[in-house]
Formats: structure tokens, C-alpha cells, sequence
């Protein structure tokens, strides 16, 4: 008579459960190593780049401007809207989130971005999350390296 060896069914859960844990631990470390080979510095670089590409795109309006018609040269002079004055937005960013009378409320940089792109571009809002959103903010934003954080104020009476 041959001796037949049985495996409680429990035995072979808990096995396979400890198999899947140690997958998943080596799976979740070698993420955090592809994370931690990221150069976040260069990812931004290419994300301001991208907003700056954004900045000078005539298609997201319907009218051929872009957002440098009214902000020239990368949005670093002032220039000209519909016979108004427009100030460079050196600072711009650092002065975000502020009352808007447009609106009568309180908008974000991506909402001032927003009414930029549908009012004298007649072009269609980006979604707040979206990497166009995301790339033009990181572009004006960059435009205020330097310029201390002032919510709600004129961007032109502030000091670096």
C-alpha cells in the first residue's frame, strides 16, 4: 500500500498569499527605484517648455492669438488689448489666487489663464487638470522665479 501525502487546502492559501505578498513588496521597491532615477528638475524643464510652446499657440484660440499677442516676448513686456495697456507677467503667478471684478470672486492662476484663452482668444477653456493646464501654469509661474508670494495684489508693486 503506497503512502499518498495530502496538502491541507489552508497550507497551499497561505503559501500562495506569501507569494503574492513578496511580489508585490519587490514590484513596490523596484517602483520606488524608477522614482527615485527621475530627474524632477528636467521633468519640470520640459513641462515650462511645453507651457511656454502653449504661451505662443495661435490654435487655442479662434482669432490667430495666442497668449503672447497680448504678453510679447514670452510674456516678459507689456503689450496691448483691444486699446488697453497690458502689463508683462513678471510676478503674475505670485499673486495668485486674487479677486478678480471680471468674475466678481476669486479665481486661480488657471482660471485667469482660462478667461485669457476664452474671452480675447474665443477659444475653449482647458480643464484645470489637464497637461495643457498644467504646462501653461508652470510656464507663467516660472515667469515669478524669485518674486515673493503676495495672494491678491497688483504683480507690479511687488519687490523680488
Amino acid at each position: 500500500m503506497k503512502k499518498v501525502f495530502v496538502i491541507p487546502l489552508t497550507f497551499v492559501i497561505v503559501i500562495l498569499v506569501a507569494v503574492m505578498i513578496t511580489v508585490t513588496v519587490i514590484e513596490s521597491e523596484t517602483m520606488s527605484e524608477k522614482e527615485a532615477m527621475v530627474d524632477t528638475e528636467a521633468e519640470l524643464k520640459k513641462v515650462v517648455e511645453q507651457g511656454k510652446a502653449l504661451f505662443n499657440d495661435t490654435t487655442l484660440g479662434s482669432t490667430g492669438m495666442s497668449c503672447n499677442s497680448c504678453h510679447p516676448n514670452g510674456g516678459t513686456a507689456g503689450g496691448e488689448m483691444m486699446g488697453m495697456k497690458v502689463k508683462d507677467l513678471h510676478g503674475a503667478a505670485a499673486t495668485f489666487p486674487k479677486y478678480k471684478n471680471q468674475t466678481k470672486s476669486v479665481i486661480t492662476l488657471s482660471q485667469m489663464n482660462n478667461m485669457c484663452i476664452t474671452m480675447p482668444m474665443k477659444g475653449r477653456a482647458l480643464k484645470p487638470d489637464s497637461p495643457e493646464a498644467i504646462a501653461l501654469v508652470a510656464y507663467v509661474t516660472s515667469l515669478s522665479n524669485g518674486m515673493k508670494i503676495e495672494m491678491g495684489e497688483d504683480m507690479h508693486s511687488m519687490k523680488k
